[in-house]
């Protein structure tokens, strides 16, 4: 496919365009961008007219660059309709190795930031927070380059039995409700927030994508509830929801 990179989670002008693929085809993270088709004369222009608005330049008469369109169109047709040769059968003694995810957890202090973002913190306005870590170990792991992974969590109060749920975790320096994953990183999610000794907090993250930033901070979600004894469930979901790894622990 192709790297989104910083570009896409710094909310930068992006014109993803795919040929040999149709668009409804893209899955995970890469489903949310509005990806446009080689194979689509409309879309090209479409295309061409974003491109121009960006760059605040005039876009030229169609005529000058209509041969251009339909050559690109040629080529992704081609693309689309040639043939791929078969995968090479990996051998059958060499066992199958699959992301290798550490799990641990921390208590440190974050603040969040003005763009909606939780960082990590000294300062005397930080809060203190249960963070957790995971660490994509690249020696024990397979050779992804990279993955796109989401966090969920189950927070049970162990004196009331009641239930708090996150779908999506917040993380640390990310804005979206997702992570970009490579072999030797370390991200961290937010599963609560203790401001004091009566009230613990917890938040969900809707931001799918980026542009969706709000004045009123109405993307993430606050659970607040009473401080005590919890367990908590959380879970790392990559490869589209396929793959998984979950840990269980108490707090405090």
């Amino acid at each position: 496919m192709f790297e989104l990179g910083a570009r896409w989670g710094a909310n930068l002008f992006l014109a993803p365009l795919v040929a040999g693929v149709e668009t409804s085809e893209l899955s995970g993270p890469l489903g949310l961008l509005n990806a446009l088709s080689a194979q689509n004369d409309a879309q090209l222009h479409q295309l061409l007219q974003d491109v121009s608005e960006q760059l605040g330049l005039a876009l030229q008469n169609t005529s000058s660059y209509l041969r251009y369109v339909s050559t690109v169109k040629q080529l992704a047709e081609t693309a689309a309709t040639a043939e791929m040769p078969p995968a090479a059968a990996a051998p059958s003694s060499l066992p199958t190795r699959v992301p290798h995810i550490e799990i641990a957890h921390a208590t440190l202090s974050v603040l969040l930031d003005d763009y909606d973002v939780w960082q990590l913190d000294n300062s005397p306005a930080a809060i203190p927070a249960l963070l957790v870590s995971f660490y994509y170990d690249p020696v024990k792991s397979d050779v992804r380059p990279s993955m796109y992974a989401k966090a969920s969590l189950c927070i049970t109060n162990n004196a009331s039995g009641k239930q708090y749920v996150v779908s999506h975790c917040c993380w640390i320096d990310e804005s979206l409700n997702h992570v970009s994953l490579r072999a030797g990183d370390k991200k961290y999610a937010l599963v609560l927030l203790m401001p004091d000794q009566s009230t613990w907090v917890a938040f969900e993250n809707t931001r799918a994508r980026s542009g969706s930033y709000s004045a009123h901070k109405s993307d993430l979600k606050d659970q607040p509830f009473p401080a005590g004894a919890v367990t908590i469930r959380i879970t790392l979901l990559w490869n589209d929801d396929r793959e998984h790894k979950t840990s269980e622990f108490i707090h405090p």
